[in-house]
């Protein structure tokens, strides 16, 4: 029913990003985002990394005709 499938992946994964590209599933790797440093807050992206991680979701989606550029 023109269901569309992508992935996000937030840590660098080699073979997860082969298997994508063979498999032709649209995705994205959001490695990069700005976090907080240290174990106490969990990874969290910065206001800074959450924007990183919005563009490039937005470019993922704009690219696969979800939403308009």
């Amino acid at each position: 029913k023109g269901a569309k499938f992508l992935v996000a992946i937030q840590s660098r994964d080699d073979n997860l990003a082969r298997y994508l590209e063979r498999s032709g599933i649209p995705f994205v790797l959001l490695d990069g985002a700005a976090a907080y440093p240290g174990a106490g807050i969990g990874g969290h992206w910065t206001p800074k990394g959450h924007g990183f991680v919005a563009e490039r979701i937005f470019k993922l989606l704009a690219e696969n005709n979800i939403v308009g550029r």
